[in-house]
């Protein structure tokens, strides 16, 4: 509940309420199966938190505001859960898309629009101290740099073959988890789905179903940093179905900030107008 509260706080004011809340439920529904009392809840209220102080938290250029909050939740995470290393993840494939975007692309601009649901992502100097202070702070813990050891949910490991074992290791990917009633073969499946459809829409078709629907309309896909955001954390789910909850939570803002655009685009007209 806290974590998908913190998603909902990204959304800034003057943008509808609703795409957050449309997707939050198809992301509640695909993560509830695997939303059990563990540890991987801490990793959904860990990563969600890490999106909020990136995206919605003032990070003003030089501060080491967002470092030191993202260098204590790194902390706390990596003592809670294997899948901890996500949140670097997320930092790293940011940094990538922005220094990809400013130096090879277009050296002009914010990677968004001041306007944007998820406004500017922090300067380039600020995301490369962020990441740096979080690898450091992961290692803080008892296991130093053991930390970063891969879940066994991802890789697997001796003892694999164990039929009790085979829940561990299940991929989305495979006709196992879609035959399962306790995996994908119900709403929770479906509402998977629509969270790699939305997540797919959001990365490359926001403009040509605009212009399918008759008119250009002015919204572009995901910046390059936040398509290859979602674009890790969905490889990631697409290998383990531990990772289905981590998923929901990055395609909350990411896929509510493109509807909140394209639906501010739509002209409402008369009810017999094709285009309203």
């Amino acid at each position: 509940a806290a974590a998908f509260a913190l998603l909902f706080a990204i959304r800034r004011p003057g943008h509808s309420l609703w795409p957050w809340a449309a997707v939050g439920v198809a992301a509640m529904l695909a993560a509830s199966p695997r939303m059990v009392l563990g540890p991987l809840v801490g990793s959904v209220f860990f990563f969600a938190l890490t999106l909020f102080l990136i995206f919605r938290v003032p990070n003003p250029p030089g501060s080491w505001r967002l470092p030191t909050l993202v260098g204590v939740t790194f902390w706390l995470w990596a003592g809670t859960d294997a899948w901890f290393f996500v949140g670097p993840l997320a930092l790293a494939l940011l940094l990538v898309g922005e220094l990809v975007r400013t130096k090879g692309l277009n050296a002009d601009g914010p990677a968004t629009p001041a306007d944007d649901p998820l406004g500017a992502l922090p300067d380039l100097g600020t995301l490369a101290k962020t990441l740096a202070v979080g690898v450091v702070a992961c290692c803080l813990t008892p296991h130093h740099v053991r930390v970063w050891e891969v879940p066994f949910e991802l890789t697997g490991g001796p003892g694999v073959e164990d039929p009790r074992l085979a829940g561990l290791v299940l991929s989305p990917m495979t006709p196992e988890f879609w035959r399962n009633p306790s995996f994908g073969y119900n709403l929770n499946g479906a509402a998977l789905i629509a969270l790699y459809a939305a997540g797919v829409y959001a990365v490359a078709l926001t403009a040509l179903i605009g212009r399918a629907l008759g008119r250009p309309f002015d919204v572009e896909p995901l910046p390059l940093p936040h398509a290859l955001l979602w674009c890790g954390v969905a490889a990631l789910a697409a290998k383990s179905s531990f990772a289905v909850p981590l998923l929901a939570v990055v395609t909350v803002p990411l896929v509510a900030a493109r509807v909140n655009l394209f639906a501010a685009a739509v002209p409402l007209r008369a009810a017999d107008d094709t285009r309203t």
